[in-house]
């Protein structure tokens, strides 16, 4: 199989002479009277764009920012009516400087409210989503009981008694003891399996030694499709109640005095203490339309962060594995049901995302809709993300037609850790139902779920357009270190012909103290899925895996700790051993706990 760089791409991209591109330069520090040169630039991309539609004619644009921390007020649109005539357009930093764009507000003015447990507080002057905070480039820990000691499973739980009717059942004793008396916000975080489910109280009874809790919303009631021997090993924490705030480094948001109150570590203080908290849950829309795909974009060199996910915490909601909710609307492209994406993409041709870094985002990095075709993200690195890091074809459509259908996606060289801090069982790379697709040289460590997910629920040996993709030569380890039913390398089923995964070193996958009995695999082939070929992988103290759930017609060949070759498949794996270094974020440590 060849995967061939569509050569209007390479000639617009990687050999564009500068005197065909107009430069349009971007400074957070200039004035707001910029004309977009380099002496006097705009201050900000809402400005750059807005003189692109109206003003500009040339048809090769670079827009260029300058060193700083662009927070932005409202989300960043590209659509055929702003870019009416573009044929290319590069976003890009000037000669390598730092460049963060962002959702979220610095919150550096800190006041003390309680001196003597080290509990300080901020006002919040804007509604969600700021419903999350991020203290030392991480999620601070909403307040819980039992408190989080572990970053890897987010343990420890509370064992879950069982399930009745529409609530669940709780021990009457855990309830006694840490049941607040204000239960407005009060949510039970539960773990079953592969299923995250955020549930917010709206009632509770006495049965026996056991309380049942019941969720307010008609959409978490989808959670309770399964038998009641599927709950047996299930386990929650209560979370969303000033009473718990009693740990180090954990917050709570009080909506009626609007004032978010967080408890110091040991190592800070009230005057030094800065905190981010989202204003925005996606920060560029890129959105052709039927009539004119867009063509041609380019996003280079920048740190995207902060953004947030109001609808877990205000709402609650049951997911499925990768964060997808149960009961959501296919078709809804912005509905608050579906994770959002930091960058949303629809109707795109020709799209490159490289060498950018995501982190501190409140669901999903990069979230292709559909009709991405040609589109390259490499070279990222994505750290602390709620949801997933890449999700393609979201709107997850079997067969889709044409128009809905993304061809010819590369994903190559990214770098992918701590995914799932909102939703436990996000993962890094979900391919939906897309075909002819390239998944390589990847380095992904350390999630709570599985690494890559291609196919989505067939219901059976069907066709739902998902075939000829290829996964290979990419290191995966410490993944799965929560939930059980999932893989480094997993397949949701489906007739998938022209597969293949290989050459891919996967280790040290081991199943959470938390997890149920379902299979922890490196390579999972699950739920009908057919005519795969898996070889020549690496796998070392890993349950190798295998046909799963009426899998059938797949074929493996030498796979395994000591196959031939070993030592080239181990060197070939992974992202780019500079990349690895100048992050230093996915490095071997010890499996889930």
């Amino acid at each position: 199989m060849k995967f061939i760089f569509n050569l209007k791409f390479i000639i617009l991209f990687c050999l564009v002479r500068p005197c065909l591109a107009l430069d349009i330069y971007i400074d957070v520090d200039s004035s707001d009277t910029g004309d977009g040169s380099f002496d006097t630039p705009f201050n900000d991309i809402h400005s750059a764009l807005e003189y692109v539609a109206n003003e500009v004619k040339e048809k090769n644009i670079r827009i260029i920012f300058r060193a700083g921390r662009y927070e932005l007020s409202k989300p960043v649109t590209l659509t055929p009516k702003i870019l009416k005539d573009v044929e290319t357009i590069i976003f890009k930093t000037f000669e390598n400087e730092k460049v963060i764009i962002t959702g979220s507000t610095l919150l550096n003015r800190w006041e003390v409210y309680d001196k003597y447990k080290r509990i300080v507080r901020h006002k919040i002057d804007f509604e969600s989503p700021a419903m999350m905070l991020y203290i030392d480039s991480m999620f601070a820990t909403r307040a819980r009981e039992p408190n989080k000691l572990s970053e890897k499973s987010f343990g420890p739980y509370f064992p879950l008694t069982g399930v009745h009717g529409d609530g669940y059942m709780i021990s009457k004793s855990l309830w006694d003891s840490y049941a607040p008396e204000n239960m407005e916000g009060l949510q039970l975080i539960v773990k079953s399996h592969w299923i995250h489910h955020n549930a917010t109280y709206s009632n509770h009874k006495e049965m026996g030694e056991n309380v049942i809790f019941l969720p307010k919303h008609k959409e978490e009631l989808l959670f309770f499709n399964k038998n009641n021997e599927f709950y047996d090993k299930s386990y929650f924490y209560f979370e969303g109640a000033f009473k718990f705030l009693n740990e180090e480094g954990e917050w709570y948001l009080d909506y009626k005095d609007g004032f978010i109150y967080y408890k110091l570590k040991a190592n800070q203080n009230t005057k030094d203490l800065v905190g981010e908290i989202p204003k925005l849950e996606t920060l560029f829309f890129i959105e052709g339309n039927r009539l004119r795909n867009l063509s041609n974009i380019e996003f280079r060199g920048f740190k995207f962060t902060g953004t947030g996910w109001a609808k877990p915490f205000t709402k609650g909601g049951a997911y499925t594995q990768f964060a997808q909710p149960y009961g959501k609307s296919k078709e809804e492209v912005r509905s608050d049901n579906v994770p959002p994406g930091l960058i949303f993409v629809k109707n795109v041709k020709n799209l490159r995302i490289t060498d950018n870094t995501f982190t501190m985002i409140g669901a999903t990095a990069i979230k292709i809709h559909s009709n991405a075709d040609d589109l390259i993200i490499s070279r990222n690195v994505f750290s602390v993300m709620g949801a997933n890091a890449i999700e393609i074809d979201s709107h997850s459509s079997k067969n889709p037609d044409k128009s809905l259908k993304s061809s010819g996606v590369i994903i190559a060289e990214n770098i992918i850790t701590s995914t799932g801090n909102v939703v436990t069982n996000g993962g890094a790379i979900l391919l939906h139902y897309v075909s002819n697709s390239l998944v390589e040289k990847n380095t992904i460590c350390n999630l709570p779920y599985s690494g890559i997910q291609v196919g989505n629920q067939p219901k059976g040996y069907n066709d739902t357009g998902t075939f000829g993709n290829v996964i290979k030569n990419n290191h995966i380890f410490n993944v799965m270190q929560l939930h059980d039913d999932g893989g480094a390398i997993y397949t949701l089923g489906g007739n998938q012909e022209g597969t293949i995964i290989e050459q891919n070193y996967i280790h040290d996958i081991e199943r959470s103290k938390w997890a149920g009995n379902w299979y922890v695999d490196a390579i999972y082939l699950d739920n009908f899925t057919q005519f795969i070929t898996v070889k020549d992988n690496v796998i070392k103290n890993s349950n190798i895996g295998g046909e799963r759930n009426n899998s059938k017609n797949n074929i493996f060949v030498n796979n395994g700790r000591d196959i031939k070759e070993a030592q080239v498949v181990i060197a070939n794996a992974g992202a780019p051993s500079e990349l690895l270094e100048k992050s230093r974020i996915c490095e071997l440590s010890n499996g889930s706990d």
